[in-house]
């Protein structure tokens, strides 16, 4: 940083795209190399994380964040979403691991190459959190497959959700409480897609991608629910 100008410094990365490694590799293994990133990510040391997020985020606490945008998206979704919200408040886990987390983690923001994830992109909002906040993104766009009405990152890999939650306990990743980490990020991801349509229907911030959302949204908030409901 200069007196009168900012500078960004960037690393350039070589990387594959993720139809590549797929046809490669296979879907397992494309989710595996994820949650090797991930067991690396979560190896942060602890006296290193606090000085670069120095506020402890609960679980509750990511429900209130969300919530925030949730009250901005169309009625009839936060309505929805307003139920969703107070069954993860009814049961939030008491105690768990936290650590570095990406908050967004996902094969749109991670870059391949021979099969390995060699770069984590888009660090829009980190946290030190709850250490199930990130494969719970896997898992939450795994069950957005569900829904065919919308783009998602995640649609190419045809990997359940049982497969994902058993490969990260075999890498030994934190999986207690997945059920409501999983329903939270659903409410997560609900909240931003509504967020996002509402202002593309008020012409703040015009993207046709958002139209045709319903179906992924509501199918979002639905299945958090199923998943509280054990």
């Amino acid at each position: 940083m200069t007196a009168s100008a900012a500078v960004w410094l960037m690393e350039y990365v070589p990387s594959e795209s993720l139809d590549s490694q797929l046809s490669g590799f296979g879907a397992v293994a494309v989710v595996q190399a994820a949650l090797d990133a991930l067991v690396e990510l979560q190896s942060v040391g602890q006296n290193i994380v606090p000085s670069l997020l120095p506020i402890r985020v609960t679980a509750n606490d990511e429900i209130a964040r969300w919530e925030r945008l949730m009250q901005r998206a169309p009625i009839a979704i936060s309505g929805a979403g307003a139920h969703l919200a107070a069954a993860l408040r009814r049961g939030p886990p008491s105690f768990t691991r936290t650590g570095l987390v990406h908050g967004d983690f996902h094969y749109g923001n991670l870059l391949f190459r021979q099969g390995k994830v060699v770069a984590v992109v888009d660090w829009e909002i980190p946290s030190f959190g709850p250490l199930q906040s990130d494969l719970a993104c896997l898992c939450a766009l795994a069950l957005r497959r569900r829904f065919a009405d919308a783009r998602n990152p995640a649609a190419p890999v045809d990997v359940d959700v049982q497969q994902i939650s058993a490969l990260a306990r075999a890498a030994n990743l934190e999986c207690g409480d997945l059920d409501w980490y999983v329903a939270a990020a659903c409410y997560k991801y609900a909240a931003i897609l509504g967020y996002k349509q509402g202002q593309h229907h008020e012409g703040i911030r015009v993207d046709s991608s958002y139209d045709g959302l319903e179906r992924s949204i509501e199918g979002l908030i639905e299945v958090g629910l199923e998943y509280l409901r054990g």
